[in-house]
Parts: structure tokens; sequence; C-alpha cells
């Protein structure tokens, strides 16, 4: 829905643009006393998707970008700096290894005491202050775009506060 919503609302600034550079010497106050042409705010950001972790992020924006139409995902900027950030910092962590054995353990085997779903909330990066700006183009998706030219931001509550 967040993704229809983004799409739309730049088809139509950018139809609105056209039309105003078109006719900008013609009638100027008569098209800018109109309501149609009033399709911007002060910022560019139209949706906030607040998370509490790195690693919930991480899925989110990946499903963002697995849902995004083909037109729009032929290049995806800095996603390794994304996965760098965002990703499960939990694989280095499940795998011991014994300097004496040389052998290698999961550290998964273990039972744990917790109930499924406080792992599946808890598995992986529980960092709780970050903040992406995502910029949608024509051709490019952009992570880590400046928040007042994004389109989407995913944030925790945390890093709004500062």
């Amino acid at each position: 829905m967040q993704l229809n919503h983004i799409f739309r609302t730049r088809d139509l600034v950018t139809k609105n643009d056209s039309k105003l550079g078109k006719h900008w010497e013609n009638a100027k106050d008569d098209l800018l006393s109109g309501d149609e042409f009033l399709d911007q705010g002060f910022t560019r950001p139209k949706v906030l998707i607040l998370l509490p972790f790195r690693s919930i992020a991480n899925r989110a924006v990946n499903r963002l970008i697995q849902l995004t139409p083909g037109a729009y995902k032929v290049n995806v900027e800095h996603m390794s700096r994304f996965s760098d950030e965002f990703g499960n910092h939990d694989d280095e962590d499940n795998v011991n290894t014994n300097e004496l054995t040389g052998s290698v353990k999961n550290s998964n085997s273990q039972k744990s005491s917790k109930p499924p779903d406080h792992q599946a909330l808890f598995d992986g990066n529980v960092d709780d202050k970050f903040m992406i700006g995502i910029k949608f183009t024509r051709k490019s998706i952009k992570l880590f775009s400046d928040f007042y030219s994004s389109d989407l931001i995913v944030a925790s509550p945390l890093a709004l506060l500062k």
C-alpha cells in the first residue's frame, strides 16, 4: 500500500510540474490559484515506517524492494552498505570455533528457555536506534538518501527523538 501511494504521488507531482512549466508564462495567476496543483508539502517524505529493531527493518526493506515493480527497481544503490549495517550479525555469533580442537559447533543446537515468538522477535541485530531514508526514482531505489529528499523513511522511535 505504501509503495502505491509513493508512486502515484510522484506521478501526480511530475505531471503537475510539467503542466505548470508549460503554462507558467501565459496564465500564471489562474493556474496557481487552483487547488488541483496543490500536490506537494513542505517536505518530500510521504511514508514513515516505525520498527523496533534493525533486523526487522532489514526484513521490511528487503520485502519492499521485492514488492517494487520491476520498472522501478533496475538498480538498488547502497545495498551492500545496507546489508552491513542492518544485516543479521548473529551469523558470526552462532558459530563458535574451539581453538583447541578446531571443531565448529552451532550455538543454535542448544535448547533455549525462551518461547519461539521471543526468539523470532529478538533474533538478529537488535539495535534500536536507526533511521534510513529511501528514495524511489524512475530506474533505481536509493537507500540512505537524505531524509528531506526521501520518499520513505524507516526508523525506530528512539532515533526520532534526537
